[in-house]
């Protein structure tokens, strides 16, 4: 199936997992492009602008959360579908114009990666701030009773509320889940974070390779190929006629499971591709 129309692609900056989605987009949309890179800074950002805005697009289709944002500030009649965005609500990306692909994996996804590599894990602490993750811990806390977790969620309400909810939920816990809140997601508490647990020999289960670098023992990412098939499917039903505003915002389909050998080493632990879902991609990060 084409289209003769015209779609612009933008990218927040010229990183290999936008790339990954650029390429996964190209699996589905066959059609011309015109591609432009805000290299992750304002200034590029207005000279893209006008750039787009001397030829129109039909659609504008948005990798990374500064592409997405400044394509919904300056094209707001224009189609636009982004992805590689977490928490896009957060960040006001709702609108009649647009949908997207977020890098938020479903809990459902999480958990039982979790249980697939830590079958003796009993006990799943969780920091997080009411105000932007109560869903998501009261959707874990239901699963978790399924997959025989007894989660320990301790609220944060400020990043200065951390270190006291930190030492709560440590001498409870048999792992710490780190999920995208950003009250817990800052440099100085994240720092804190790796600190202690590391002190406590506790594993730290998150959702990003940056954090897996840190020391967390796993990290669940989106599959960013994948993710940008999924982008692609949403543009060909918008130039079908739908309107982006009908199409629910949508999690990542696939999911990769990398696994810090170093950290897993140091707690004394053993994986290997069978320890996890048949279907799933894991990577081995030593």
């Amino acid at each position: 199936m084409s289209f003769a129309v015209g779609i612009s692609i933008i990218t927040s900056q010229d990183l290999p997992i936008y790339e990954q989605a650029f390429e996964g987009f190209k699996n589905i949309y066959k059609g011309e492009t015109r591609r432009y890179d805000l290299q992750g800074n304002l200034r590029e950002s207005e000279k893209v602008i006008r750039r787009i805005r001397d030829k129109p697009p039909d659609l504008i289709v948005a990798i990374g959360l500064l592409a997405a944002t400044v394509a919904k500030e300056n094209f707001r009649e224009t189609p636009i579908v982004f992805c590689a965005v977490v928490d896009p609500e957060r960040f006001s990306l709702v609108g009649d114009n647009l949908t997207g692909i977020t890098l938020n994996v479903p809990v459902t996804e999480t958990l039982s990666q979790i249980r697939n590599i830590l079958p003796e894990a009993r006990k799943l602490g969780v920091l997080y701030d009411p105000r932007k993750s109560r869903l998501t811990i009261e959707q874990a806390e239901n699963l978790g009773k399924t997959l025989g977790f007894s989660m320990i969620p301790q609220k944060v309400s400020s990043e200065l509320a951390l270190p006291d909810a930190m030492r709560s939920v440590l001498h409870k816990s048999d792992l710490l889940w780190i999920i995208p809140d950003s009250t817990i997601i800052t440099p100085d508490s994240i720092d804190y974070i790796f600190l202690n647990t590391s002190e406590e020999h506790i594993p730290i289960i998150t959702f990003s390779e940056d954090l897996l670098k840190k020391g967390a023992l796993a990290a669940f990412s989106p599959d960013y190929v994948s993710m940008g098939e999924q982008a692609g499917h949403l543009v060909l039903r918008i130039l079908s006629g739908k309107s982006p505003g009908t199409i629910p915002i949508q999690p990542a389909d696939k999911t990769r499971v990398i696994i810090n050998q170093r950290i897993a080493k140091k707690l004394g632990l053993k994986f290997n591709k069978t320890s996890v879902d048949i279907d799933t991609e894991v990577i081995f990060y030593e």
